[in-house]
């Protein structure tokens, strides 16, 4: 169950009661993290703009799955795990092996591999990262520009792992170990 109160669709109201309806629009439905971030709606409003702004960089919405699924396996979230994972099958048609591997941030896909490798590193240390670590970035083919845009949906993700976690958000997605092709 929940720990963290959640505004449920019916009962939202203004700026939230409309992120809503645009959020359902999209997905079909209010996913509960959506309605655990509507308790506090500066939350919420900082999620729709950070998401809708990294969506207008290089890196694809494949990419940004993969490295969501990374991220939330590293750090031990389930609800965001299952929902990337879901998302990654669904939407890209990922084979479950290809997200398998994503959860320990390797990829079959040789252009992929570097940007997981480079997205676990940011969060294993928490942006401190070796001069070699930017170097494998870089050998790899990968920008300044793109380095900063994964630390971008990198930061992204933790924001949305550690208000999971903390709330227990209850999982509306099938569970990580079911989410299979």
């Amino acid at each position: 169950m929940t720990r963290i109160a959640e505004v449920a669709p019916e009962h939202a109201t203004g700026a939230v009661s409309e992120t809503y309806a645009a959020i359902a629009r999209t997905l079909g439905r209010v996913p509960n993290m959506a309605r655990v971030m509507g308790t506090q709606p500066i939350y919420l409003d900082i999620y729709m703009m950070m998401r809708a702004k990294i969506a207008e960089g290089r890196l694809d919405a494949r990419i940004r799955e993969a490295i969501a699924v990374t991220i939330s396996a590293e750090n031990g979230c389930d609800y965001c795990e299952a929902a990337h994972a879901t998302t990654a099958i669904r939407a890209f048609d990922t084979p479950g092996d290809e997200v398998d591997a994503w959860r320990c941030a390797t990829s079959s896909d040789p252009a992929l591999a570097p940007v997981l490798a480079l997205a676990r590193r940011l969060n294993e240390t928490r942006g401190a990262l070796e001069d070699g670590d930017l170097e494998a970035a870089r050998a790899a083919g990968l920008s300044d520009a793109d380095i900063i845009e994964v630390l971008g949906v990198v930061v992204m993700n933790i924001a949305t792992n550690y208000l999971n976690r903390l709330a227990r958000t209850d999982l509306d997605f099938p569970s990580p170990q079911d989410v299979v092709k």
